[in-house]
């Protein structure tokens, strides 16, 4: 980017101080002379400039750039959107997975069987993980 704005002030100065002229011949719609006067090249830059800049269809264009510039930025925004939301997903789980409770299931007692009578077992169930656990039986 500095190298390009460097490169314009380079060739913009060399036209003010080693002044190059060019001829520049219009046509008239009413007469078939030519009308032919000398300018500067940078005014008559200007001048060209200027006219293109007064014609609606030069502006239309500009306006239609400008639509296409606002609709890639709209589609890059909505990307961008949808990534931090995959992303705040993702962390989400991630930690969900790794401060999850973990349960283990110990001490297992059985109870002397009785006849016709059912079996009973003793059990404890500790949380290991990180965070509380709910049983729901």
């Amino acid at each position: 980017m500095i190298l390009a704005v460097g490169f314009v002030v380079l060739f913009v100065g060399m036209l003010i101080f080693h002044p190059v002229y060019v001829t520049v011949c219009e046509t008239s719609e009413y007469s078939a002379s030519k009308n032919c006067e000398q300018y500067h090249v940078l005014l008559a830059m200007l001048l060209k400039l200027g006219q293109l800049l007064s014609r609606a269809e030069t502006w239309a264009a500009l306006a239609t750039i400008a639509a296409a510039f606002t609709y890639v930025l709209k589609r890059a925004t909505d990307r961008l959107w949808d990534a931090n939301k995959r992303q705040i997903e993702l962390a989400r789980d991630e930690f969900i997975s790794t401060n999850r409770p973990k349960l283990i299931v110990r001490q297992f007692i059985l109870q002397p069987p009785a006849i016709s009578d059912v079996v009973k077992v003793e059990f404890s169930i500790f949380n290991v993980g990180n965070t509380e656990a709910t049983l729901r039986l």
